[in-house]
């Protein structure tokens, strides 16, 4: 069981709406994401990363996340996978799309070859992310966007 440790440093989100995203998100890992992927992960609300229990990865949502992005998943460099997403109006799309990639290959070791792309002829390897190629595209699971994700097929 991969566990993920959410905390929001942002004011405009409270422990309720964090509860809702949260759970909408336990739904989708549990009902959507496992029967394809065979992985089995959970996330928990924790008020700040020091409470984060060791075996958990921890996701923060901030302001400012040092990337120009709106989320980004990697390993920091004790080896612990680690999540940070930028606080939008998105918030819960982003944080499903991290949390989706980081259960699915949280060391960023499972690589694919490209294959008909000229621009990636000098590097044919990219890392394997679920969400990526969906990006933009979410549903509702009680009235919370989360992340569309591929499945094995699209391999």
């Amino acid at each position: 069981m991969i566990r993920i440790g959410v905390e929001s440093k942002v004011k405009e989100i409270d422990l309720e709406q964090l509860r809702k995203i949260v759970a909408a998100i336990n739904k989708q890992l549990a009902l959507h994401f496992a029967p394809y992927w065979a992985i089995e992960a959970q996330a928990t609300i924790f008020s700040s990363t020091t409470l984060i229990p060791s075996g958990y990865f921890p996701v923060t949502i901030e302001y400012d996340i040092g990337e120009d992005l709106g989320g980004f998943h990697g390993v920091d460099d004790d080896g612990i996978p680690f999540g940070k997403v930028r606080y939008s109006s998105k918030v819960s799309y982003v944080l499903s799309h991290e949390i989706l990639e980081m259960v699915h290959n949280p060391y960023l070791k499972k690589f694919r070859k490209t294959t008909g792309f000229k621009e990636n002829e000098d590097d044919p390897l990219y890392v394997e992310e679920v969400a990526d190629a969906t990006d933009g595209k979410g549903y509702l699971i009680d009235g919370i966007e989360v992340s569309n994700f591929i499945t094995p097929d699209w391999f």
